[in-house]
């Protein structure tokens, strides 16, 4: 069976998987299989529909390759962010050389190299998930970065150095490190003119037209423990 599905070029998707000695439907687990699949997204800005950033490009590839049987299939691939850049106008930033490749090694484990800019700094993301089962899998993540620009508005201006790993286990996540803030520029907006009246203490809404929500129920706990040193350098002001 073959696929080729054409977007705006030079994006699109091909494909092609195969059943060799294929004799009957449906057709039985030791059955043979093989196939690729190819896809290019040359045009980021789609993503605009759904996130709240602007002047969005870059590219993406996706290489999947499939053998084995169906009983135990062999799935190897890797997904390419090439060139990437945006912009988060909410909080100030302009990301830029956004790069991400994520590859399997052997059948069982996952990896992630990713890289970007901010202002003048950088940013660096390793990983490695491995996937036994879905109550047996673990995931590592290390974050290091230098001068990193996290927030760039007119009240507020902040870098951050971050040196962290975070281990993820079924319930368990676990975060050490720690987080260097060498400059951070806060401006408080100024005061309105004219005092608000507040509201009497003696005052009882009964039966809001807007109640709190009750707390989401938490089928699963997840315990989480946290060990970060954040360290202010002397460029700090409030």
């Amino acid at each position: 069976a073959d696929l080729n599905l054409a977007l705006l070029r030079p994006s699109g998707i091909r494909g092609r998987v195969e059943l060799p000695r294929f004799t009957h439907l449906p057709p039985s687990d030791p059955q043979p299989m093989s196939g690729k699949l190819h896809a290019i997204l040359a045009d980021l800005s789609i993503l605009e529909a759904f996130a709240p950033v602007e002047n969005t490009k870059g590219r993406v590839e996706m290489d999947v390759t499939l053998d084995g049987t169906l009983a135990k299939p062999d799935i190897r691939g890797q997904l390419l962010v090439q060139n990437a850049e945006t912009e988060l106008p909410d909080i100030g930033l302009a990301i830029k050389q956004l790069g991400v490749n994520i590859y399997n090694q052997g059948h069982d484990t996952v990896k992630l190299l990713a890289g970007l800019k901010s202002g003048d700094g950088n940013l660096n993301l390793n990983g490695t998930a491995k996937f036994r089962s879905g109550t047996d899998w673990k995931a590592n993540l290390n974050i290091e970065g230098n001068n990193f620009e996290v927030v760039n508005l007119t009240e507020a201006w902040a870098l951050i150095s971050p040196k962290l790993d975070i281990k993820i286990a079924p319930g368990r996540v676990d975060v050490t490190g720690e987080v260097r803030i060498p400059e951070v520029e806060v401006t408080p907006p100024k005061a309105a003119t004219g005092e608000a009246i507040a509201v009497s203490e003696d005052v009882v809404i009964v039966n809001p037209k807007n109640p709190d929500p009750e707390p989401e129920k938490i089928s699963e706990k997840w315990a989480i423990s946290s060990n970060v040193k954040i360290i202010l350098g002397e460029n700090v002001s409030f």
